[in-house]
C-alpha cells in the first residue's frame, strides 16, 4: 500500500513541477494560432454535408414519388443522400474523427458527382429531357450536388492546410 502511495505521490509531483516549469518559463511550444473553419454562407463543411445530404433524400423521395417509378434506381438520390447524411452528422458528434468522416464524405460526393455525369449521354443521344424526364432531372441533381459538395469540401481542406502552415 505504501508503494502504490509513494508512486502516485511520485507520478503527481513530476507532473506538478513539469507543467509549472513549462507555464513558468514558456519552453513548450508557442501557442497555435487557433484553427478557424472555412465557411459558406456562415456554415462550416460538415453542416454543408449534412444539409446536402437531407436534400438528396427529400429529392429522391420526391422523384420516386412523383415520376411512379417502379425501380430502386430512382432512390440512387437518396441512398447516397443518406450516406452523406450519416457521415456528416458523425463529424460534428464525433470531432477527433472529424477529419476521416469528411474525406468519407469527399469519396461519396466525388461518385455523386460521377454518377451525374451520366447526363452527357443523354445529350449527345436523343436529347435531354426528351426519353426520361426524370431520370435526366435526377442525374442534373447529381452532378451540380456532387460538383457543390465537392467544392466546398476543397475549399475546406485548402482553408485548414493554409491555417497549419
Amino acid at each position: 500500500f505504501i508503494n502504490i502511495t509513494f508512486l502516485v505521490y511520485c507520478l503527481y509531483f513530476k507532473f506538478y513541477v513539469y507543467t509549472k516549469f513549462y507555464n513558468k518559463f514558456n519552453i513548450h511550444e508557442e501557442n497555435p494560432i487557433p484553427v478557424t473553419e472555412f465557411k459558406f454562407l456562415n456554415q462550416n463543411a460538415e453542416k454543408i454535408t449534412l444539409s446536402i445530404g437531407v436534400v438528396m433524400i427529400t429529392f429522391g423521395f420526391f422523384v420516386s414519388a412523383t415520376s411512379d417509378s417502379k425501380s430502386l434506381t430512382s432512390f440512387i438520390p437518396s441512398c447516397l443522400g443518406l450516406v452523406l447524411f450519416i457521415l456528416g452528422f458523425l463529424s460534428l458528434r464525433f470531432t477527433r474523427k472529424k477529419s476521416l468522416f469528411m474525406h468519407l464524405a469527399v469519396i461519396v460526393g466525388l461518385l455523386t458527382f460521377i454518377g451525374g455525369l451520366d447526363i452527357f449521354r443523354s445529350l449527345l443521344g436523343d436529347g435531354l429531357l426528351k426519353n426520361n424526364f426524370w431520370a435526366d432531372i435526377s442525374k442534373l441533381f447529381l452532378l451540380v450536388a456532387g460538383g457543390f459538395h465537392l467544392f466546398i469540401c476543397i475549399q475546406s481542406f485548402r482553408y485548414i492546410r493554409k491555417q497549419n502552415v
